[in-house]
């Protein structure tokens, strides 16, 4: 591996995508087998008089559910575009993976690829929900039986994926592409804890780099062919979909970010919140796959070590926002789990999903100065589209 000395006076300092709140193609439906429906739901009535000649006339109205929702999008767009947001979809599907609703403000579309920064931490996730699923790795799996290391050696992968380490949130090398990916994660190994293990909560990227190493020594493959086996290969998504250490130039795949560096269309995306909201039956033809067990996907929905002490949270997160299994938990039972859940990234990217309500969304932007508008705007937007379902 090459010296850390040797490297760092190029490495410059990057913004931080996977610690903030932060195209290939689609269709309007994330499953095969659903039916596309219009976004607008309509209704008509017809009214008729008798006449003398027997005529009969009628009329239709139409009336939008979503009406609130498109004025609220709009608005929220409008407040933006003189900070620079040049455009930005919203798509919303019901529990039968129905597209039912759609609306572009500005230029953006749901076709369109774009780096997602911190929505990429719940696909990441789930990616290695599917290893723990198929056996290849186990949530009590440390980083000192898996990768040999000495230093920061009892961490586990749960402890990972909750964010509880103990580890430095935030080590400089995961935004950088003159590193591998594991010259990084060795990297990290030998730097300083903040706590121990299990006792506090950090939110950063370098849990999900160290989460994603161990999958890759456990498995013996690369992230990016795991990618392909646990997601895009059985949701037929583009092959193409990648992560990168700066994905905003779509640059340094030797060193995916695997908390913050996936490139994807919304509506690729939207595939894998497919597989989120029911957990892990992946609804496509007459035979439907239980993939990964649907019982990961009760843990990913709870904060599993409820007594840690709160440490580094982003600025747009809501104080009483907890996190569970790689993804933010949106109820005020987190111990017990949430039906509600969200991974909103640093450039507005935003998916979540509402159990109890029967819907998923996203809110889909690549605006490089968004500093927590999507989180914000995705409060907003739930509270009218649960009055409108």
């Amino acid at each position: 591996m090459r010296s850390l000395s040797s490297i760092f006076p190029a490495l410059t300092l990057i913004s931080c995508l996977s610690a903030c709140g932060g195209g290939s193609g689609g269709g309007d439906s994330p499953g095969a087998s659903s039916s596309v429906v219009s976004s607008v739901t309509s209704s008509s009535s017809s009214m008729s008089s008798a006449t003398s000649t027997s005529q009969s006339s009628s009329s239709q109205s139409s009336v939008d559910q979503f009406v609130e929702v498109r004025s609220l999008l709009q608005t929220e767009y409008e407040s933006e575009r003189l900070n620079g947001l040049t455009g930005m979809t919203l798509i919303i599907f019901n529990d039968r993976d129905e597209k039912i609703f759609e609306q572009n403000v500005g230029s953006f579309s749901a076709d369109q690829t774009v780096a997602i920064a911190s929505a990429s931490k719940w696909v990441s996730g789930t990616i290695l929900l599917s290893l723990v699923g198929k056996n290849q790795i186990s949530f009590d799996d440390t980083t000192g039986g898996i990768l040999g290391w000495t230093k920061n050696s009892n961490v586990n992968l749960k402890q990972l994926l909750s964010f509880t380490s103990g580890m430095d949130n935030e080590h400089i090398c995961i935004y950088s592409d003159l590193f591998t990916f594991e010259e990084c994660v060795a990297l990290i190994s030998v730097s300083n804890p903040l706590a121990l293990p299990g006792t506090r909560y950090d939110y950063g990227g370098t849990h999900l780099a160290v989460a994603g190493r161990m999958a890759e020594v456990a498995t013996g493959k690369s992230w990016k062919t795991i990618l392909n086996e646990e997601l895009l290969i059985p949701l037929s998504l583009d092959l193409s979909i990648n992560y990168y250490a700066q994905p905003l130039n779509a640059n340094g795949s030797q060193n995916p970010m695997i908390a913050g560096g996936m490139r994807i269309s919304m509506n690729q995306y939207a595939k894998i919140l497919q597989l989120i909201y029911h957990k892990g039956l992946w609804i496509s033809g007459d035979q439907p796959v239980q993939l990964i067990p649907a019982d990961l996907f009760d843990e990913q929905a709870k904060m599993p070590y409820p007594n840690v002490m709160i440490g580094n949270m982003p600025p747009s997160a809501p104080n009483d926002f907890r996190y569970g299994l790689s993804a933010w938990l949106e109820c005020a039972t987190p111990a017990e789990g949430c039906h509600k859940m969200s991974s909103p990234g640093a450039f507005g990217f935003t998916p979540w999903i509402d159990r109890e309500n029967g819907y998923y969304a996203i809110l889909g932007m690549e605006y490089e100065s968004a500093q927590g508008f999507g989180f914000r705007a995705e409060q907003k937007l739930q509270l009218l589209i649960e009055e409108a379902l």
